[in-house]
């Protein structure tokens, strides 16, 4: 069941809101480059070189192909298209196709 707002509300400051949501934008690609570059995907050979990814349902941490499975590798090896959530400028959400 989806639930549909009935009425809109008022924002008290817009201009003040639009300043903040520009720094929180800046501050994620400065101080989140990683991320930002790599997406989540980058933390994966992370997890991996120590011991705390999670594979074949927990049962062992020990994935020698991780190289292949992260965020670096899937992003200079696969096309990459964005689907960024509604109203989103850090376009989070991709879509991975073969080259």
């Amino acid at each position: 069941m989806a639930y549909k707002a009935e009425k809109n509300f008022g924002v008290h400051d817009p201009d003040l809101l639009k300043r903040k949501d520009k720094e929180l934008f800046e501050l994620n690609k400065t101080s989140f480059s990683l991320l930002y570059e790599w997406g989540t995907g980058a933390g994966f050979s992370l997890l991996h070189d120590i011991g705390a990814l999670p594979v074949k349902n927990y049962t062992t941490n020990v994935f020698p192909e991780h190289e292949r499975m992260n965020g670096k590798y899937m992003r200079t090896h696969f096309k990459i298209r964005s689907r960024p959530c509604h109203k989103c400028k850090l376009a989070h959400v991709k879509e991975v196709t073969g080259r």
